[in-house]
Protein backbone atom coordinates (compact mmCIF):
# COMPACT_ATOMS: atom_id res chain seq x y z
CA UNK A 1 0.00 0.00 0.00
CA UNK A 2 2.89 2.54 0.86
CA UNK A 3 4.37 1.43 -2.33
CA UNK A 4 1.58 2.41 -4.28
CA UNK A 5 0.88 5.84 -2.94
CA UNK A 6 4.58 6.61 -3.24
CA UNK A 7 3.49 6.79 -6.90
CA UNK A 8 0.73 9.03 -6.10
CA UNK A 9 1.76 13.05 -7.36
CA UNK A 10 3.27 14.61 -4.48
CA UNK A 11 2.08 18.27 -5.17
CA UNK A 12 -1.55 16.23 -3.84
CA UNK A 13 -0.38 16.69 -0.60
CA UNK A 14 2.32 19.91 -0.61
CA UNK A 15 -0.12 22.81 -1.06
CA UNK A 16 2.30 24.86 -2.35
CA UNK A 17 3.83 22.38 -4.78
CA UNK A 18 0.55 22.12 -5.72
CA UNK A 19 -0.26 25.43 -6.71
CA UNK A 20 3.06 25.22 -8.64
CA UNK A 21 2.79 22.55 -10.53
CA UNK A 22 -1.14 23.53 -11.26
CA UNK A 23 0.29 26.72 -12.82
CA UNK A 24 2.66 24.63 -15.02
CA UNK A 25 -0.31 22.18 -15.91
CA UNK A 26 -2.07 26.10 -17.07
CA UNK A 27 0.69 26.64 -19.25
CA UNK A 28 1.55 23.53 -20.47
CA UNK A 29 0.91 23.60 -24.75
CA UNK A 30 -2.02 21.47 -25.43
CA UNK A 31 -1.97 20.29 -29.16
CA UNK A 32 -4.18 21.90 -31.44
CA UNK A 33 -5.00 18.89 -33.05
CA UNK A 34 -6.90 17.46 -29.43
CA UNK A 35 -9.06 20.74 -29.34
CA UNK A 36 -9.82 20.48 -32.95
CA UNK A 37 -10.99 16.98 -32.37
CA UNK A 38 -12.43 17.43 -28.54
CA UNK A 39 -14.32 20.71 -30.27
CA UNK A 40 -15.45 18.52 -33.57
CA UNK A 41 -16.75 15.33 -31.09
CA UNK A 42 -18.47 18.19 -28.83
CA UNK A 43 -20.48 19.37 -31.58
CA UNK A 44 -21.44 16.01 -33.09
CA UNK A 45 -22.62 14.86 -29.30
CA UNK A 46 -24.86 17.94 -28.99
CA UNK A 47 -26.24 17.61 -32.46
CA UNK A 48 -27.49 14.18 -31.75
CA UNK A 49 -28.57 14.72 -28.72
CA UNK A 50 -30.32 17.80 -29.42
CA UNK A 51 -31.83 15.93 -32.10
CA UNK A 52 -32.89 12.96 -30.25
CA UNK A 53 -34.20 14.83 -27.26
CA UNK A 54 -36.43 17.08 -28.85
CA UNK A 55 -38.18 14.15 -29.73
CA UNK A 56 -39.17 12.99 -26.65
CA UNK A 57 -41.45 15.57 -24.65
CA UNK A 58 -40.21 17.46 -21.33
CA UNK A 59 -37.00 19.01 -22.62
CA UNK A 60 -37.21 21.91 -20.50
CA UNK A 61 -35.95 25.13 -21.72
CA UNK A 62 -32.68 25.75 -19.23
CA UNK A 63 -31.79 22.32 -21.14
CA UNK A 64 -32.16 23.46 -24.39
CA UNK A 65 -30.38 26.83 -23.45
CA UNK A 66 -27.69 25.18 -21.81
CA UNK A 67 -26.90 22.91 -24.62
CA UNK A 68 -26.90 25.67 -27.24
CA UNK A 69 -24.14 27.54 -25.09
CA UNK A 70 -22.15 24.52 -25.64
CA UNK A 71 -22.57 24.17 -29.20
CA UNK A 72 -21.20 27.72 -29.38
CA UNK A 73 -18.45 26.74 -27.44
CA UNK A 74 -17.36 24.11 -29.12
CA UNK A 75 -17.50 25.81 -32.36
CA UNK A 76 -14.31 27.81 -31.70
CA UNK A 77 -11.99 25.14 -31.09
CA UNK A 78 -12.92 23.59 -34.27
CA UNK A 79 -11.33 26.26 -35.71
CA UNK A 80 -8.30 27.23 -33.38
CA UNK A 81 -5.61 27.16 -35.99
CA UNK A 82 -6.98 29.75 -37.79
CA UNK A 83 -7.50 32.48 -34.52
CA UNK A 84 -5.95 35.66 -35.07
CA UNK A 85 -2.52 35.49 -33.68
CA UNK A 86 -3.63 38.44 -31.42
CA UNK A 87 -5.94 36.04 -29.55
CA UNK A 88 -3.40 33.33 -29.03
CA UNK A 89 -2.90 33.73 -25.78
CA UNK A 90 -6.15 33.28 -24.44
CA UNK A 91 -6.17 29.81 -26.07
CA UNK A 92 -5.36 27.82 -23.15
CA UNK A 93 -8.05 29.88 -20.84
CA UNK A 94 -10.53 29.46 -23.25
CA UNK A 95 -10.00 25.98 -23.36
CA UNK A 96 -10.02 25.57 -19.91
CA UNK A 97 -12.99 26.98 -19.69
CA UNK A 98 -15.08 25.68 -22.33
CA UNK A 99 -13.57 22.14 -20.66
CA UNK A 100 -15.32 23.06 -17.08
CA UNK A 101 -18.81 24.78 -18.95
CA UNK A 102 -18.88 21.66 -20.70
CA UNK A 103 -18.46 19.05 -18.67
CA UNK A 104 -18.35 19.29 -15.52
CA UNK A 105 -20.34 22.57 -14.87
CA UNK A 106 -23.30 21.44 -17.12
CA UNK A 107 -23.71 17.63 -15.58
CA UNK A 108 -23.40 18.85 -12.19
CA UNK A 109 -25.91 21.31 -13.18
CA UNK A 110 -28.30 18.65 -15.10
CA UNK A 111 -27.94 16.13 -12.69
CA UNK A 112 -29.45 18.48 -9.31
CA UNK A 113 -31.84 19.59 -12.23
CA UNK A 114 -32.93 15.89 -12.72
CA UNK A 115 -33.17 15.26 -9.01
CA UNK A 116 -30.42 12.78 -9.33
CA UNK A 117 -31.58 10.43 -11.62
CA UNK A 118 -29.98 7.25 -13.07
CA UNK A 119 -29.56 8.44 -16.16
CA UNK A 120 -27.77 11.41 -15.27
CA UNK A 121 -25.26 9.13 -13.32
CA UNK A 122 -24.53 7.89 -16.37
CA UNK A 123 -23.69 11.11 -17.92
CA UNK A 124 -22.06 12.16 -15.23
CA UNK A 125 -19.46 9.21 -15.46
CA UNK A 126 -18.85 9.51 -19.47
CA UNK A 127 -18.24 13.72 -18.19
CA UNK A 128 -15.64 12.77 -15.96
CA UNK A 129 -14.30 10.52 -18.22
CA UNK A 130 -14.07 12.56 -21.56
CA UNK A 131 -12.13 14.96 -19.33
CA UNK A 132 -9.33 12.37 -17.99
CA UNK A 133 -9.15 11.66 -21.92
CA UNK A 134 -8.03 15.36 -22.71
CA UNK A 135 -6.52 16.69 -19.28
CA UNK A 136 -3.40 16.16 -17.01
CA UNK A 137 -4.28 15.32 -13.59
CA UNK A 138 -3.91 19.10 -11.84
CA UNK A 139 -6.33 20.37 -14.65
CA UNK A 140 -8.87 17.71 -14.36
CA UNK A 141 -9.08 18.62 -10.63
CA UNK A 142 -9.17 22.52 -11.14
CA UNK A 143 -11.91 21.72 -14.07
CA UNK A 144 -13.91 19.28 -11.54
CA UNK A 145 -13.79 21.55 -8.69
CA UNK A 146 -14.56 24.15 -10.50
CA UNK A 147 -17.08 23.05 -12.78
CA UNK A 148 -19.34 20.89 -9.85
CA UNK A 149 -18.89 24.35 -7.40
CA UNK A 150 -20.49 26.47 -9.85
CA UNK A 151 -23.13 24.33 -11.30
CA UNK A 152 -24.07 24.06 -7.36
CA UNK A 153 -24.26 27.75 -6.61
CA UNK A 154 -25.60 28.60 -10.05
CA UNK A 155 -28.58 26.12 -9.63
CA UNK A 156 -28.72 27.35 -6.24
CA UNK A 157 -29.42 30.80 -7.79
CA UNK A 158 -31.16 30.74 -10.35
CA UNK A 159 -33.97 27.74 -9.51
CA UNK A 160 -34.09 26.59 -5.77
CA UNK A 161 -31.74 27.81 -3.49
CA UNK A 162 -33.53 25.14 -0.67
CA UNK A 163 -32.57 22.07 -3.29
CA UNK A 164 -36.05 20.46 -1.81
CA UNK A 165 -36.73 18.17 -4.76
CA UNK A 166 -33.01 16.76 -5.24
CA UNK A 167 -31.84 13.41 -3.48
CA UNK A 168 -28.84 11.37 -4.05
CA UNK A 169 -27.92 8.38 -4.00
CA UNK A 170 -24.46 8.18 -2.55
CA UNK A 171 -23.76 4.31 -3.91
CA UNK A 172 -24.23 5.23 -7.45
CA UNK A 173 -22.20 8.52 -7.19
CA UNK A 174 -19.63 6.43 -5.74
CA UNK A 175 -19.34 3.75 -8.61
CA UNK A 176 -19.55 6.76 -10.90
CA UNK A 177 -16.16 8.86 -9.20
CA UNK A 178 -14.50 4.81 -8.66
CA UNK A 179 -14.49 4.65 -12.36
CA UNK A 180 -13.33 7.96 -13.05
CA UNK A 181 -10.07 7.35 -10.55
CA UNK A 182 -9.19 3.96 -12.42
CA UNK A 183 -9.18 5.97 -15.16
CA UNK A 184 -6.91 8.64 -14.13
CA UNK A 185 -4.59 6.44 -12.61
CA UNK A 186 -4.23 4.95 -16.15
CA UNK A 187 -4.15 8.64 -16.96
CA UNK A 188 -1.08 9.47 -14.70
CA UNK A 189 0.71 6.73 -15.69
CA UNK A 190 0.30 7.98 -19.96
CA UNK A 191 1.61 11.36 -18.19
CA UNK A 192 4.19 9.78 -16.68
CA UNK A 193 5.46 7.75 -19.86
CA UNK A 194 5.19 11.05 -21.82
CA UNK A 195 7.51 12.92 -19.23
CA UNK A 196 9.81 10.05 -19.22
CA UNK A 197 10.27 10.04 -22.70
CA UNK A 198 10.87 13.73 -22.87
CA UNK A 199 13.35 13.35 -20.25
CA UNK A 200 15.07 10.23 -21.65
CA UNK A 201 15.88 12.01 -24.94
CA UNK A 202 16.98 14.99 -23.30
CA UNK A 203 19.42 12.97 -21.23
CA UNK A 204 20.48 11.06 -24.46
CA UNK A 205 20.77 13.56 -25.99
CA UNK A 206 22.72 15.58 -23.89
CA UNK A 207 25.00 12.67 -23.57
CA UNK A 208 25.70 12.43 -27.21
CA UNK A 209 26.26 15.83 -27.21
CA UNK A 210 29.07 15.75 -24.24
CA UNK A 211 30.68 13.11 -26.02
CA UNK A 212 30.33 14.46 -29.83
CA UNK A 213 31.98 18.09 -28.30
CA UNK A 214 35.03 16.30 -27.17
CA UNK A 215 36.25 15.11 -30.06
CA UNK A 216 35.53 18.26 -31.72
CA UNK A 217 37.28 20.52 -29.84
CA UNK A 218 39.98 18.48 -30.21
CA UNK A 219 39.71 18.17 -34.05
CA UNK A 220 39.41 21.84 -34.06
CA UNK A 221 42.76 22.70 -31.83
CA UNK A 222 44.24 20.15 -34.71
CA UNK A 223 43.13 22.09 -37.16
CA UNK A 224 44.42 25.27 -35.82
CA UNK A 225 47.96 24.09 -35.14
CA UNK A 226 48.07 22.58 -39.03
CA UNK A 227 47.42 26.35 -40.41
CA UNK A 228 50.13 27.42 -38.24
CA UNK A 229 52.28 24.76 -39.10
CA UNK A 230 51.58 23.85 -42.83
CA UNK A 231 52.27 26.85 -44.64
CA UNK A 232 56.48 27.04 -43.69
CA UNK A 233 57.03 23.29 -44.33
CA UNK A 234 55.02 23.03 -47.54
CA UNK A 235 57.07 26.72 -48.50
CA UNK A 236 60.25 24.54 -47.47
CA UNK A 237 59.15 21.85 -49.46
CA UNK A 238 58.24 23.53 -52.60
CA UNK A 239 61.50 25.37 -52.58
CA UNK A 240 63.58 21.88 -52.35
CA UNK A 241 61.46 20.98 -55.13
CA UNK A 242 62.40 24.21 -57.28
CA UNK A 243 61.76 22.96 -61.11
CA UNK A 244 61.09 19.67 -60.17
CA UNK A 245 57.76 20.94 -58.57
CA UNK A 246 55.07 20.13 -61.47
CA UNK A 247 51.45 22.37 -61.69
CA UNK A 248 49.58 18.89 -60.17
CA UNK A 249 52.22 19.17 -57.38
CA UNK A 250 51.07 23.00 -56.88
CA UNK A 251 47.38 22.29 -57.11
CA UNK A 252 48.28 19.87 -54.05
CA UNK A 253 49.44 22.05 -52.17
CA UNK A 254 47.08 24.77 -52.42
CA UNK A 255 44.35 22.64 -51.60
CA UNK A 256 46.53 20.87 -48.67
CA UNK A 257 46.80 24.57 -47.42
CA UNK A 258 42.79 24.96 -47.71
CA UNK A 259 42.45 21.49 -45.68
CA UNK A 260 42.70 23.53 -41.94
CA UNK A 261 39.75 25.65 -42.72
CA UNK A 262 38.22 23.20 -44.49
CA UNK A 263 38.19 20.93 -41.24
CA UNK A 264 37.34 23.95 -38.93
CA UNK A 265 34.14 24.83 -41.23
CA UNK A 266 33.15 21.26 -41.12
CA UNK A 267 33.25 21.20 -37.08
CA UNK A 268 31.93 24.46 -36.91
CA UNK A 269 29.03 23.13 -38.85
CA UNK A 270 29.04 19.98 -36.89
CA UNK A 271 28.68 22.23 -33.68
CA UNK A 272 25.39 24.33 -34.97
CA UNK A 273 23.66 20.64 -35.92
CA UNK A 274 24.12 19.51 -32.08
CA UNK A 275 23.15 23.39 -30.66
CA UNK A 276 19.83 22.96 -32.99
CA UNK A 277 19.23 19.42 -31.61
CA UNK A 278 19.61 20.35 -28.47
CA UNK A 279 17.87 23.86 -28.24
CA UNK A 280 14.77 22.08 -29.99
CA UNK A 281 15.03 19.66 -27.68
CA UNK A 282 15.25 21.73 -24.72
CA UNK A 283 12.27 23.33 -25.80
CA UNK A 284 10.30 26.78 -25.07
CA UNK A 285 9.46 27.18 -21.00
CA UNK A 286 7.97 30.40 -19.19
CA UNK A 287 7.91 33.79 -20.76
CA UNK A 288 10.44 34.34 -23.67
CA UNK A 289 12.82 37.40 -23.25
CA UNK A 290 12.20 39.36 -26.50
CA UNK A 291 14.34 42.45 -27.55
CA UNK A 292 13.97 45.00 -30.85
CA UNK A 293 16.05 43.25 -33.53
CA UNK A 294 16.60 43.95 -37.79
CA UNK A 295 14.57 41.26 -39.21
CA UNK A 296 16.99 40.93 -42.15
CA UNK A 297 19.89 40.89 -39.68
CA UNK A 298 18.32 37.14 -38.26
CA UNK A 299 17.71 35.68 -41.39
CA UNK A 300 20.85 36.52 -42.52
CA UNK A 301 23.19 35.44 -39.47
CA UNK A 302 20.83 32.10 -39.44
CA UNK A 303 21.77 31.38 -43.58
CA UNK A 304 25.22 31.95 -43.13
CA UNK A 305 25.56 29.93 -40.01
CA UNK A 306 23.62 27.21 -40.93
CA UNK A 307 25.97 24.40 -42.45
CA UNK A 308 25.12 24.53 -46.30
CA UNK A 309 27.01 22.10 -48.50
CA UNK A 310 28.49 23.93 -51.65
CA UNK A 311 25.07 22.08 -53.72
CA UNK A 312 23.21 23.02 -50.93
CA UNK A 313 23.52 26.68 -51.07
CA UNK A 314 23.08 26.55 -54.71
CA UNK A 315 19.38 25.80 -53.92
CA UNK A 316 18.66 29.30 -51.30
CA UNK A 317 16.95 32.03 -53.10
CA UNK A 318 16.45 34.75 -50.42
CA UNK A 319 14.81 37.84 -51.62
CA UNK A 320 14.58 40.40 -48.49
CA UNK A 321 11.94 43.46 -48.27
CA UNK A 322 12.95 46.85 -46.99
CA UNK A 323 14.50 46.04 -43.63
CA UNK A 324 11.97 46.25 -40.08
CA UNK A 325 12.58 45.87 -36.52
CA UNK A 326 10.79 43.11 -35.06
CA UNK A 327 10.16 41.83 -31.75
CA UNK A 328 11.48 38.49 -30.56
CA UNK A 329 14.33 36.31 -29.40
CA UNK A 330 17.28 36.81 -31.85
CA UNK A 331 18.78 33.13 -30.75
CA UNK A 332 15.47 31.16 -30.63
CA UNK A 333 14.51 32.86 -34.07
CA UNK A 334 17.68 31.57 -36.24
CA UNK A 335 17.09 28.33 -34.77
CA UNK A 336 13.91 28.65 -36.23
CA UNK A 337 15.12 28.93 -39.46
CA UNK A 338 17.57 26.47 -38.76
CA UNK A 339 14.62 24.22 -38.29
CA UNK A 340 12.68 24.80 -41.43
CA UNK A 341 15.87 24.89 -43.37
CA UNK A 342 16.89 21.25 -42.73
CA UNK A 343 13.19 19.73 -42.81
CA UNK A 344 13.59 21.38 -46.47
CA UNK A 345 16.53 20.01 -47.69
CA UNK A 346 15.67 16.55 -46.14
CA UNK A 347 12.72 16.88 -48.17
CA UNK A 348 14.50 18.21 -51.36
CA UNK A 349 17.28 14.98 -50.95
CA UNK A 350 14.18 12.65 -50.39
CA UNK A 351 12.51 13.95 -53.88
CA UNK A 352 15.46 14.59 -56.02
CA UNK A 353 14.30 17.82 -56.67
CA UNK A 354 13.57 21.16 -55.78
CA UNK A 355 14.65 24.56 -54.44
CA UNK A 356 14.64 26.98 -51.30
CA UNK A 357 12.99 30.43 -51.45
CA UNK A 358 12.42 32.87 -48.60
CA UNK A 359 11.08 36.52 -48.91
CA UNK A 360 9.49 38.68 -46.31
CA UNK A 361 6.31 41.24 -46.69
CA UNK A 362 4.95 44.40 -44.45
CA UNK A 363 1.93 44.69 -43.24
CA UNK A 364 0.85 47.18 -40.98
CA UNK A 365 2.03 45.62 -37.45
CA UNK A 366 3.49 42.44 -38.35
CA UNK A 367 6.97 41.03 -40.72
CA UNK A 368 5.46 38.41 -42.58
CA UNK A 369 8.25 36.00 -43.41
CA UNK A 370 7.85 32.94 -46.30
CA UNK A 371 9.54 30.02 -46.53
CA UNK A 372 8.98 28.05 -49.42
CA UNK A 373 10.28 24.58 -51.28
CA UNK A 374 9.17 23.18 -53.91
CA UNK A 375 9.88 19.65 -52.90
CA UNK A 376 7.32 16.68 -52.60
CA UNK A 377 5.17 18.47 -50.40
CA UNK A 378 3.29 17.81 -47.38
CA UNK A 379 0.25 15.31 -47.54
CA UNK A 380 -3.13 16.86 -46.76
CA UNK A 381 -4.21 14.68 -44.35
CA UNK A 382 -0.66 14.96 -41.67
CA UNK A 383 -0.63 18.55 -42.42
CA UNK A 384 -2.88 19.54 -39.28
CA UNK A 385 -0.61 17.54 -37.40
CA UNK A 386 2.98 19.05 -38.14
CA UNK A 387 3.47 21.24 -35.32
CA UNK A 388 2.18 19.10 -32.53
CA UNK A 389 4.52 18.05 -30.02
CA UNK A 390 6.17 14.27 -30.69
CA UNK A 391 4.98 14.17 -33.79
CA UNK A 392 7.24 13.77 -37.26
CA UNK A 393 6.70 11.89 -40.70
CA UNK A 394 10.33 11.51 -41.45
CA UNK A 395 12.01 8.46 -40.98
CA UNK A 396 14.05 9.92 -38.12
CA UNK A 397 12.67 12.75 -36.63
CA UNK A 398 11.91 13.02 -33.47
CA UNK A 399 8.59 15.20 -33.90
CA UNK A 400 10.04 18.53 -31.85
CA UNK A 401 11.26 20.93 -34.24
CA UNK A 402 8.34 22.42 -35.84
CA UNK A 403 7.02 22.57 -32.12
CA UNK A 404 9.52 24.30 -31.11
CA UNK A 405 9.29 26.71 -33.99
CA UNK A 406 5.92 26.92 -33.14
CA UNK A 407 6.72 27.69 -29.26
CA UNK A 408 8.74 30.38 -30.58
CA UNK A 409 7.08 32.58 -32.76
CA UNK A 410 4.07 32.42 -30.38
CA UNK A 411 6.26 33.15 -27.84
CA UNK A 412 7.57 36.32 -29.49
CA UNK A 413 3.91 37.53 -30.03
CA UNK A 414 3.59 36.09 -33.78
CA UNK A 415 2.09 33.05 -35.47
CA UNK A 416 3.06 30.51 -37.51
CA UNK A 417 1.24 28.60 -39.92
CA UNK A 418 1.91 26.14 -42.95
CA UNK A 419 0.64 25.57 -46.95
CA UNK A 420 1.51 22.60 -48.51
CA UNK A 421 0.42 21.46 -52.01
CA UNK A 422 1.80 17.28 -52.50
CA UNK A 423 4.81 16.94 -54.98
CA UNK A 424 4.46 20.80 -55.67
CA UNK A 425 5.60 23.26 -52.91
CA UNK A 426 5.58 23.85 -48.78
CA UNK A 427 4.98 27.36 -47.46
CA UNK A 428 5.88 28.18 -43.98
CA UNK A 429 4.59 31.98 -43.14
CA UNK A 430 5.99 33.71 -39.62
CA UNK A 431 4.03 36.48 -38.94
CA UNK A 432 6.49 38.44 -35.62
CA UNK A 433 5.25 42.04 -34.39
CA UNK A 434 6.58 44.98 -35.77
CA UNK A 435 8.46 47.68 -32.90
CA UNK A 436 7.28 51.16 -33.14
CA UNK A 437 9.08 53.46 -31.35
CA UNK A 438 6.76 56.49 -30.33
CA UNK A 439 10.36 58.60 -29.80
CA UNK A 440 12.51 58.39 -33.05
CA UNK A 441 12.67 56.34 -35.92
CA UNK A 442 15.32 53.91 -36.32
CA UNK A 443 16.91 53.08 -39.77
CA UNK A 444 19.87 51.71 -40.21
CA UNK A 445 21.98 54.08 -39.51
CA UNK A 446 21.74 54.10 -35.94
CA UNK A 447 24.13 51.86 -34.24
CA UNK A 448 21.59 50.00 -32.06
CA UNK A 449 19.64 49.35 -35.10
CA UNK A 450 20.46 45.68 -35.13
CA UNK A 451 20.06 44.96 -31.14
CA UNK A 452 18.14 47.89 -29.11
Amino acid sequence: MKEWLNKIPRPIFQPRLALATLKLSLNREVPYGLMRIFGIFGLIHTLLIYIVGISYKGVSDIEVTLRLINFALFIPLVFIENWPAYLHRLKKYYWFFTITFVLPFFATFMFIFHNGSRAWFTKITVALLWMVLVTNWSMFLLCLITGIMSGILVYGAIIDPTFSNFTLSWAELFNSFWIVIIAGVFSLKRDEITFNRLDSMRSLAGAIAHEMRTPLFGIRSASAYLSQKLPNFLEKYAQTQGEELTEKDKQSIERILKTPNKINEITKNAFSIIDMLLTNLKGVRGKLECNTYSANSIIEQALELYPFSPKERLLLHYTPAPDQVIVGNKDLLIHVFFNLLKNALYHIKEDSKGEIYIWTENTTDFLLIFFKDTGKGIPEKILPLIFDPYYSSTKYGTGVGLHFCKQVVEGCGGKITCHSIKNQETIFKMELKKYYDNIHTKTKTDPHFNEL
